[in-house]
């Protein structure tokens, strides 16, 4: 399994080297160092903490979590939350309405330029529909959701997915899962949608 761990893409376009370091320090701040660049910092507490643990889960979303004594645990950090092009199984598209932090998918700027592109893979939950964005203007739509399946995506594309969506105070998502396949979505450099396995 691949760990799924985004950042500041405009950074990593500048180029991590072979000296990259992923850092989890005794205070909770998790960081990327690499030389000569200054630390990407990936998640800082208000105030130092610790009992912190990073975890890679099979899904491949790298999760950062703090343990009280108690044995409960809080979500302090997720890589699925900062995705780059890529819509794998149980990462959300759309917004958590608690922080204000919107879940989309961002194209990259050319085929072998990774900073951000002009596409964006999003979730409009007022019109229950996937749509991608060219700049900001809507370019294409998934068509509504009916039966498990969008109108405007291909069926092979969705076979063995099951769709989540969710719409409540907290948050407006879109998700899927598989039924053990590897499968994800992705958006290219040009705005075309694509899926893999």
């Amino acid at each position: 399994m691949d760990m799924v761990l985004r950042s500041d893409r405009n950074q990593l376009a500048a180029g991590l080297d072979d000296s990259a370091v992923l850092s989890l320090i005794h205070s909770g701040v998790l960081k990327i160092e690499s030389q000569p660049m200054k630390p990407i910092i990936l998640y800082s507490p208000p105030q130092p903490i610790n009992n912190t643990m990073a975890t890679l889960v099979d899904t491949g979303n790298f999760v950062l979590q703090q343990f009280h004594p108690n044995g409960t645990k809080i979500l302090l950090w997720q890589s699925f939350d900062y995705p780059f092009d890529a819509l794998f199984p149980t990462m959300k598209l759309g917004v958590n309405h608690k922080t204000g932090h919107h879940w989309l998918l961002r194209s990259q700027l050319t085929k072998s330029i990774i900073a951000p592109g002009a596409f964006s893979f999003e979730w409009e939950a007022m019109e229950q529909e996937l749509m991608i964005r060219r700049r900001g203007k809507v370019c294409w739509r998934s068509g509504k959701l009916r039966n498990n399946r969008f109108e405007h995506i291909s069926e092979d594309a969705q076979r063995m997915l099951k769709y989540t969506i969710v719409s409540n105070g907290d948050e407006d998502s879109f998700s899927f899962t598989t039924n053990g396949e590897d499968k994800y979505w992705w958006i290219k450099y040009n705005g075309q949608l694509s899926d893999d396995k």
